[in-house]
């Protein structure tokens, strides 16, 4: 199955979080994509 190796830290996995990153480019990505399926949809 799937775990989480950053919730475990006897392993040496790290990893840092920067809030914001990109923030505006992927939210355009995502309302774009799904516009777009919502207009498949429809033509279906």
């Amino acid at each position: 199955g799937a775990m989480n190796i950053l919730q475990f830290p006897t392993l040496n996995h790290r990893c840092d979080i920067t809030r914001g990153v990109r923030e505006q480019e992927c939210r355009d990505l995502l309302k774009s994509f799904f516009a777009e399926q919502r207009i498949q949809s429809r033509s279906e």
